[in-house]
């Protein structure tokens, strides 16, 4: 960073800090649900809505960036709380299906409207364009990432677990 203005790299590296200390998180938690729980209800819902047949714990530890043991964990407090089930796919006992109840359902679909009024607030305070904008840096700043990776210059590192310590 040895060519760019001190204004420009100390702005930088501030916002980056910034990003990776602490994480805003809209209350998308209705009745009483937690952080985690919310979005593995909505996590769920989305991928009913987005057209997939079958949503195994295995596809969304994957999308959702969990382990599977804290996925599982999660599911079984879900159970006990009336919002998830989980049924058989076959003869394997391990492939299971998870569906919401009426009552994950109606949640979920709250969380969604909850997300949905957080964006459409955030895109009127930040105005349509600067969104559009910073939407368009972000995707060649993690265009400029990955080439360094498939270069070797840089490692990726996974994060299985998005509320982890730092």
């Amino acid at each position: 960073m040895a060519g760019l203005p001190k204004e420009t790299k100390q702005g930088l590296l501030e916002i980056m800090r910034r990003f990776r200390k602490g994480a805003y998180v809209p209350f998308l938690t209705p009745e009483g649900l937690t952080f985690t729980e919310s979005r593995v209800v909505v996590g769920i819902y989305t991928a009913r809505e987005e057209g997939e047949p079958i949503v195994q714990p295995r596809f969304l530890a994957e999308r959702m960036h969990m382990t599977p043991s804290a996925l599982s964990q999660t599911l079984k407090l879900l159970e006990e709380k009336g919002y998830v089930e989980r049924h058989r796919v076959s003869d394997d006992f391990r492939a299971v299906s998870l569906e919401l109840t009426e009552r994950g359902y109606e949640i979920a679909q709250k969380a969604d409207e909850m997300r949905e009024q957080h964006l459409t607030e955030m895109v009127e305070y930040v105005g349509i364009e600067d969104i559009d904008h910073m939407v368009a840096t972000l995707h060649k700043i993690l265009d400029f990432h990955e080439k360094q990776a498939e270069a070797g210059k840089i490692e990726r590192v996974d994060h299985h677990c998005p509320r982890t310590k730092r």
